[in-house]
């Protein structure tokens, strides 16, 4: 499974100073200018007090700001279309103010407007080579929506790092770019400082824990595995991925637990249901199988592989009729795409000939050839069934099929020979009698 990670952009309006700032505490009095009224009001979070008194007249030399607080008010408002409109006015009419062109970019990206916003903040590193805010927008958009070229989006972290080396996000994007580059113990070193900058830098401790699992670092990928867990206590997709990890290293303990959370957390969710029963299933435990995998079928009606896991969770459970198990096998069946109902029919017809249902189970053969003619392995089957059956000229039959499918399958040299004596022995049986 390939798991793309990225960093959530959290869109922040906020007013970072530039030149001249207003006061942070205003005296409200009669003698105020409606344009402090309003920022104040804005300060309060009276926003809808804040756009009626800001659109109030305000002089010529305070419309860009007064425009800008605007935007910050209607933003808040979450009144994205007249919020853009002052920003761009502010923008207009005071093109060099690096706040009006950030928070412009802010909004465009919360919007989606994805090529406008990384415009943006292009132009403002051209005022200001060392604003690292419009570092860190740039970066994270052009890695989250893969803009630009590798090496742009490179570049950019490796300025930032260069005005602010502790920057937890450049060190991150850095380390993947040492990843990239085929530098992995330089990478993961780039992460864990990432990390001691910001210990609950949930995306570093994730990535740490997969690319310590891709290099074998079992330990290690534990390590940072339940440290991710301890991060994200509440994320049932976290529970699933580690639950899963668990289990192929062998910690069954550890990949039930992790499932009964994923479960626990989101009972909406198939998968997670399906994780579960599976787990159950490896510890032999067929009824609690039954009940998740019978779970992940009512969420989830058209995946025909829970259908037939649950087929094989109540063909163990001795509590269970062998009906419950055909009828499982049966709905897999109608879920099934029909190039691969054969997997599903070989299952079942095999399930019936264990509990010598020979006519059911001949009829899932005969299926299986319908669906796949040249599949020699289905001929073989059938011929078997007709040995349990006592149906020896059947048998025959079947094996001759399969010799005659086979003669110029070198893989099949050794099953050739081996029919061959059979039919042989079956002779010489015919003879006697």
């Amino acid at each position: 499974m390939k798991i793309i990670h990225f960093l959530t952009i959290i869109i922040a309006l906020v007013h970072y100073s530039y030149g001249s700032t207003v006061p942070d505490s205003l005296n409200r009095t009669k003698n105020d200018s409606l344009y402090l009224i309003g920022i104040q009001e804005y300060s309060q979070a009276h926003y809808e007090n804040a756009t009626r008194i800001l659109s109030s007249e305000i002089p010529e030399s305070l419309r860009a700001s007064t425009s800008f607080y605007l935007g910050l008010s209607y933003a808040a408002l979450n009144d994205i279309q007249n919020a853009q409109r002052y920003f761009r006015e502010a923008v207009t009419l005071d093109s060099s103010n690096i706040s009006y062109q950030y928070n412009l970019g802010l909004l465009l990206a919360k919007i989606g407007d994805i090529d406008s916003a990384i415009g943006v903040y292009k132009k403002i590193l051209k005022m200001d080579t060392s604003f690292f805010p419009a570092y860190q927008q740039l970066g994270q958009l052009c890695e989250t929506w893969l803009k630009e070229t590798v090496s742009y989006r490179d570049s950019i972290w490796s300025r930032l790092l260069a005005y602010r080396p502790n920057d937890y996000v450049a060190l991150y994007y850095h380390g993947l770019m040492l990843f990239r580059s085929n530098n992995p113990d330089s990478g993961i070193v780039c992460l864990k400082r990432a990390i001691e900058q910001d210990s609950l830098f949930y995306a570093a401790v994730y990535d740490l824990a997969l690319r310590n699992l891709v290099r074998k670092n079992l330990d290690e990928a534990f390590y940072w595995y339940e440290r991710a867990l301890r991060l994200r206590p509440l994320n049932a997709k976290l529970f699933s991925d580690v639950g899963s990890f668990y289990e192929k290293a062998g910690k069954r303990d550890n990949a039930r637990t992790c499932f009964m959370k994923a479960v626990n957390l989101d009972s909406t969710n198939a998968m997670y249901a399906e994780q579960l029963g599976l787990i159950y299933f490896a510890f032999q435990k067929f009824d609690s199988a039954a009940i998740y995998l019978k779970k992940a079928t009512l969420l989830s009606k058209d995946n025909w592989t829970y259908y037939f896991n649950l087929a094989l969770a109540y063909s163990f459970d001795p509590m269970r009729s062998t009906d419950h198990a055909i009828r499982a096998f049966n709905d897999a069946i109608d879920a099934f795409d029909l190039p691969s109902c054969a997997n599903v029919y070989s299952r079942l017809g095999e399930f019936l000939q264990n509990q010598n249902k020979y006519a059911e189970a001949k009829k899932c053969c005969e299926r299986m050839l319908q669906i796949e003619p040249t599949n020699v392995e289905h001929i073989r089957s059938l011929a078997i069934l007709y040995r349990e059956m006592g149906n020896t000229e059947q048998e025959k039959k079947e094996l001759k099929k399969y010799l005659d499918a086979t003669s110029s399958d070198s893989t099949k040299t050794e099953s050739r020979k081996q029919i061959k004596q059979y039919l042989k022995y079956l002779e010489t049986q015919n003879k006697q009698k």
